[in-house]
C-alpha cells in the first residue's frame, strides 16, 4: 500500500491517504489538459493531493499558490516548503530599527532608496534570501498578489513546468484587483482634481487619467533625490511611482470593456476611490496567468462547472479535465436548514429586516449554550441587527473592515455563548468544534448590482445570469462551511431568505451534490 511516507511527506502528519487523494493525483499526471480542476470539499485534504501529484510528477519546478500568508505558513510547516510573502513582510537592512517601531519601513522601499545603485547589503538582504531560496526549490508557496506581481512585472517565478492554485474559483477575483487601477481620494485632493467629468464616458475618462498623470509627474519631481529622503518620503515616492506606471497601463489598455466605479461611503458621508476595471477578465488571463505555466491544477469546493470557469478565464471548454468529489462529512453533521420568513431585497428591507430578527432571535432560543456566527452580508443589515436582537441567552459583538482578524480571535476565545454578526467571514474562517455550532444567513449574498462592472456582466452578456448565480451559489455554499471541519464535528445553518428558493429554482443544479443532499425545508 502506497502511503505518503513514500513521497518524503510527514509519517505522522500523513500516515495514510484519505479516499480519493492518490487516485485523484494521479489522474492529474495523467491528463494532457492544460488546466485540471478539482472540487473538492473541506475533510478530502487537497493539499496533500497536490503535493502528491507534484511528486509523481518527479518534482518539476512548480508554484502553490493560496489566498492568504495563515495558508502560505501552513503549508511551509506541512511539507517543509519554503514561502515567499511580498517584500513589505520583510525588514530594509538601510533602516533596520524601523521595521518593527510602528513606522513599518520594509524592503519595499529598497529600489527607490537606492535609486539604481547597488545594494550593500543584498547577499544578506531578508527579502532577497527568502527568494533566491523559493527560486531554488522545486515547488514554493506564494500567495496570489505576489505571485501575478513576479511573473508579469520581474519574471522570477515564471516559465513554470506546474502551477497548484488552490481556492481557484476567486481567481477572477484575483486577476480583478491585479488588473484594477485606483485612484485614491487622498491623492486626488494632493493633486487637487475632481472626478472625470462623466462617468460613464470613456473620453472624459482618457482626458481625466492623463491630467492625473501629468500631475503626479510633478509631484514625483518635488521629492527631490532618494537617497536624501526621510523612509516616510520614500515610502510616498514609491507609491507615487507605482500608481504612475499603473496609469500607463490603464490608458494602453482602457476602451468600452472597461467601466468607472467609486463607492460612497454611506456612513461616514464620504466617497471611496475611483477605480477603472474591465467588465469581463478572461481576456487578461492568458498573458497574466496561464502563459506562466505548461500545466495547472485547480482547487475548491465551490468551482461549479468547471467548464464555465475555464471560458471565464480566458480558456475553451476542451482545456479542462475535471472531477468533483463528495464530501466525508455525514449530511446530519452539516444540515442547513431553509426557513424562508421574508424576500430580502433592497426595496423590502423595510419590512424584512424585522422578520428576519424574529426569526432569527427564535432560532437561538434553541441553542442557548452555543456560539453562533451571523453572515451579515452587508454593514446595514448588520447594524440594523446589532440594534434589532436583544437575545435571551448569548451576547453580540461585531467588527469592522479594519478589526476583522482581531474580532475573530476574540471570537474563538470565548467560552461563553456569543453571536459574532459579520458582514465578511465567508471565507478563509475555521470554526471547528465547539469554536461555532450555529451559522446563519439572513439574507443570499447576491453579488452588488449597484457595481457598474457587476450590473454590466450580468446584463450585457449571454453568460451573464449563470455568472451572476455561480457568485451567489459560492458565497452561499462557503458560508455555511465555516464550522464543520473535520469527521465527528457538527454544526447546523441556517438560511431564511425566500430569494434562495428562486435561486434554486432557477439555477439549482450549480450546487454540488454533497451540499443539496444537507438542506432541509422547515418553518419555526
Amino acid at each position: 500500500m502506497v502511503v505518503p511516507a513514500d513521497f518524503g511527506f510527514d509519517a505522522q502528519k500523513f500516515p495514510s491517504y484519505r479516499e480519493n487523494q492518490l487516485e485523484v493525483a494521479q489522474k492529474i499526471i495523467v491528463s494532457d489538459k492544460p488546466l485540471y480542476s478539482v472540487e473538492a470539499p473541506t475533510g478530502i485534504g487537497k493539499s496533500l493531493l497536490a503535493m502528491t501529484s507534484h511528486a509523481l510528477m518527479d518534482r518539476p519546478r512548480s508554484v502553490y499558490l493560496v489566498s492568504t500568508k495563515q495558508l502560505q505558513d501552513q503549508i511551509e510547516i506541512d511539507f517543509n516548503v519554503p514561502t515567499l510573502k511580498g517584500r513589505n513582510n520583510y525588514p530594509c537592512l538601510h533602516f533596520p530599527a524601523l521595521f518593527d517601531d510602528g513606522r513599518g519601513v520594509t524592503s519595499e522601499i529598497c529600489s527607490d532608496y537606492l535609486h539604481g545603485d547597488d545594494c550593500d547589503f543584498e547577499a544578506d538582504c531578508p527579502y532577497l534570501k527568502q527568494k533566491r531560496k523559493a527560486l531554488r526549490a522545486p515547488m514554493c508557496v506564494l500567495n496570489y498578489p505576489l505571485f501575478l506581481s513576479e511573473a508579469n512585472y520581474v519574471g522570477g517565478f515564471s516559465n513554470l513546468s506546474y502551477l497548484i492554485m488552490d481556492e481557484c474559483d476567486r481567481i477572477e477575483d484575483h486577476l480583478m484587483s491585479f488588473i484594477e487601477v485606483s485612484i485614491t481620494p487622498y491623492l486626488m485632493k494632493r493633486l487637487d482634481i475632481g472626478p472625470p467629468r462623466y462617468k460613464t464616458k470613456l473620453d472624459s475618462w482618457v482626458e481625466w487619467i492623463k491630467e492625473v498623470a501629468l500631475r503626479i509627474i510633478k509631484e514625483i519631481e518635488k521629492v527631490g533625490p532618494p537617497n536624501s529622503l526621510s523612509p516616510a518620503k520614500l515610502k510616498d515616492l514609491m507609491r507615487l511611482k507605482r500608481t504612475s506606471r499603473r496609469l500607463e497601463f490603464l490608458s494602453s489598455s482602457l476602451n468600452d470593456n472597461w467601466v468607472m466605479e467609486q463607492e460612497e461611503n454611506k456612513y461616514r458621508k464620504s466617497l471611496g476611490p475611483i477605480v477603472f476595471k474591465p467588465v469581463k477578465i478572461g481576456g487578461f488571463a492568458p498573458s497574466n496567468l496561464w502563459g506562466h505555466t505548461q500545466r495547472s491544477l485547480g482547487m475548491s469546493a465551490t468551482i461549479m462547472g468547471p467548464q464555465a470557469m475555464a471560458i471565464e478565464l480566458g480558456l475553451h471548454s476542451w482545456d479542462v479535465d475535471s472531477v468533483s468529489l463528495d464530501s466525508p462529512f455525514p449530511a446530519e453533521s452539516r444540515w442547513v436548514n431553509y426557513i424562508p420568513v421574508a424576500s430580502v431585497t433592497h426595496n423590502t428591507k423595510g419590512s424584512a429586516y424585522p422578520k428576519l430578527g424574529d426569526a432569527i432571535e427564535t432560532t437561538l432560543k434553541e441553542y442557548p449554550k452555543e456560539k453562533v456566527l451571523i453572515h451579515a452580508v452587508s454593514y446595514d443589515l448588520r447594524n440594523f441587527l446589532m440594534d434589532y436582537l436583544r437575545p435571551q441567552y448569548h451576547g453580540l459583538m461585531t467588527h469592522d473592515k479594519d478589526d476583522r482578524a482581531q474580532a475573530l480571535e476574540r471570537f474563538k476565545g470565548y467560552n461563553k455563548p456569543i453571536v459574532f454578526i459579520s458582514p465578511s467571514m465567508d471565507r478563509g474562517v475555521d470554526l471547528p468544534g465547539d469554536l461555532c455550532r450555529v451559522i446563519m444567513v439572513p439574507k443570499i449574498p447576491y453579488p452588488n448590482l449597484g457595481s457598474p462592472q457587476v450590473n454590466r456582466r450580468l446584463h450585457a452578456f449571454s453568460d451573464g445570469p449563470l455568472w451572476y448565480a455561480r457568485r451567489t451559489a459560492r458565497t452561499l455554499v462557503q458560508m455555511t462551511g465555516r464550522a464543520t471541519r473535520s469527521l465527528g464535528d457538527w454544526s447546523v445553518s441556517y438560511i431564511y431568505d425566500a430569494q434562495f428558493g428562486e435561486l434554486v429554482a432557477r439555477s439549482g443544479h450549480i450546487f454540488p451534490s454533497w451540499w443539496r443532499e444537507a438542506v432541509r425545508s422547515g418553518s419555526l
